[in-house]
């Protein structure tokens, strides 16, 4: 596959909705996104998952540690078709509210394998 200006157009806008569906933790949106074989490798052991269900169920269960006190700043995105697969690599900065103050936390880094099915793209995998 080649990495055409429009599809990589397509891939960003379903990158977009990732991390909006993310950070307002819009469960809907976010398990649509996901493939049923999605996989996610966090920073902790807790954030080690081997199922959609399984980030989800995460996700859920963290929403009111993580609605309106995260942002990415600064995101440097890197869009690589691999065969019939996309590789999104994204260095940011994570920022974190608090005492209603915007505070820096920590450089993160990135990685999302996507494939395009039936039904659109799907997220295969996040590597944190």
């Amino acid at each position: 596959m080649r990495l055409i200006k429009k599809l990589e157009a397509e891939v960003l806008e379903v990158y977009k909705t990732f991390w909006e569906s993310l950070l307002n933790v819009d469960l809907k949106k976010f398990n649509a996104l996901l493939d049923d074989d999605f996989r996610q490798i966090g920073t902790t052991d807790g954030e080690v998952f081997f199922t959609r269900q399984a980030a989800s169920k995460f996700l859920k269960a963290t929403e009111e540690q993580l609605v309106g006190n995260l942002e990415l700043r600064n995101q440097k995105l890197k869009i690589e078709a691999l065969d019939k697969k996309v590789l999104i690599t994204d260095l940011s900065d994570a920022y974190i509210k608090i005492d209603n103050e915007w505070t820096f936390y920590a450089r993160v880094r990135n990685t999302f394998l996507l494939h395009q099915t039936k039904d659109g793209w799907k997220f295969l995998l996040q590597h944190s």
